[in-house]
């Protein structure tokens, strides 16, 4: 749906379609059908009658009757084809997913449902390629279109017309933006100051969240939230990259390289050892927040099993991983940011658990405006966007209220922001 701001919030692929819903109002309407058919039987015989007795109708119920039956059952046919159609998609996301994570078994099962909803409908592989093109082609015209300004500023027109297509195809053929492994490769140490420690309050909002990503000597930062029970749950943040050469900066680009290639990065390591510091044992709660080198990293954390993740909140990242059922994944994306098109849209079936979903708008920065190429993946542009979710009417939004909510019952929240040097 479109709230302010024209976000767009979806469940983050080619499926977002909720096909249960859709076979279920396939199934009121076959019953209307039938319903109209039985009026239509009663009044051809009340016409038969009355057609007797020398009397008629001074409009024709039967025609009316019988072209509402036709309509019910036609809109039904169509909307049985839209669900079976939205489900082979959901099923070769599903099966591809399996696969990458070793489970043959479960790919097999998949495939299986897949050729008996083909076996019914011979056409139904060709509509599902069609749904699967038709997003991406969607996912790309912002990205292109705001590639494509940049490049008539820099180029004239032909470069307008050859670099956005040029790069959205270089995504494609070499994106590896929906991993669904932990990272390999041994850890390395990374050296954790303290830069601020105390008391905070939970956060309330998305914004908060955003609000609470490290910035300028801070790279990770662990909230502790103990109750009165003395249970305990963790919050992590991550900033981004803050070095483009190789040097002692743990979130620099060769970090980014190696996250976005499936390998284990110095920024990752800082994050499991600034938990590891906070207190977080394996098996511990923890909730994972960042912001493009970060949020690929706490993916990374998410995908590694070490934790309980009950949420996972990114912010401009370059990839989309299925972190499963049991994690509510919330992703905010903007159409033209060239960071997160590295995700190359993510997962067709989209990712975690129900009411997972992605948040998404197109900045279309000015022409006039410092920084057009990377303006719509800077902080202050999420910041926004978060600001928008946060007054959205999506129902979507209830589960993340709910989880932030819980947040608040804490006796206590203890917060540690640390910078990092490798």
């Amino acid at each position: 749906m479109t709230g302010p701001d024209d976000l767009e919030i979806s469940s983050g692929g080619a499926v977002a379609v909720d096909t249960e819903s859709l076979r279920g109002a396939a199934a009121q309407l076959r019953l209307l059908a039938d319903g109209c058919e039985r009026v239509r039987d009663g009044l051809v015989r009340a016409e038969s009658v009355m057609m007797v007795q020398g009397g008629r109708f001074l409009f024709t119920p039967t025609r009316e009757a019988r072209d509402c039956a036709e309509a019910a059952a036609a809109v039904a046919g169509g909307l049985t084809m839209l669900a079976d159609t939205y489900e082979y998609v959901e099923l070769s996301a599903q099966a591809e997913a399996a696969r990458a994570g070793g489970d043959v078994r479960l790919a097999a099962m998949l495939e299986k449902r897949r050729r008996e909803l083909a076996g019914f409908d011979p056409e139904l592989p060709a509509r599902a390629e069609q749904v699967t093109d038709a997003w991406r082609h969607g996912r790309d015209d912002a990205l292109t279109t705001h590639l494509g300004r940049y490049a008539f500023l820099l180029g004239g027109g032909l470069g307008s017309l050859i670099v956005g297509p040029a790069y959205v195809g270089l995504i494609d053929r070499v994106g590896r933006g929906t991993p669904s492994a932990p990272p390999t490769g041994e850890p390395r140490r990374v050296e954790l100051t303290p830069v601020r420690e105390g008391r905070t309050t939970a956060p309330a909002s998305v914004t908060a969240l955003a609000r609470r990503i490290p910035s300028g000597d801070g790279r990770v930062r662990v909230e502790r939230y103990r109750r009165a029970d003395g249970s305990r749950e963790f919050t992590v943040y991550a900033a981004g990259t803050q070095r483009m050469l190789p040097g002692a900066e743990p979130f620099d680009m060769a970090s980014n390289l190696e996250l976005y290639t499936g390998a284990r990065s110095t920024s990752y390591d800082a994050i499991a050892q600034a938990l590891t510091d906070a207190g977080a044992r394996p098996g511990a709660t923890v909730n994972l927040v960042g912001y493009s080198q970060g949020a690929m990293a706490v993916t990374a954390v998410a995908l590694s099993g070490t934790y309980e993740v009950p949420m996972l909140v990114t912010f401009g990242s370059p990839v989309q991983a299925d972190v499963g059922e049991g994690t509510l994944s919330v992703a905010l994306r903007h159409g033209d940011d060239l960071v997160s098109a590295l995700a190359a849209g993510g997962l067709a079936g989209g990712a975690g658990a129900a009411g997972s979903f992605v948040a998404e708008r197109t900045v279309a920065s000015p022409l006039t405006q410092d920084g057009l190429l990377v303006a719509p993946h800077m902080m202050g542009e999420y910041l926004e966007t978060a600001r928008a979710l946060d007054d959205s009417t999506d129902p979507r939004m209830a589960a993340v209220r709910d989880r932030l909510a819980g947040w608040g019952d804490a006796a206590s929240v203890d917060v540690t922001v640390y910078a990092a040097t490798e």
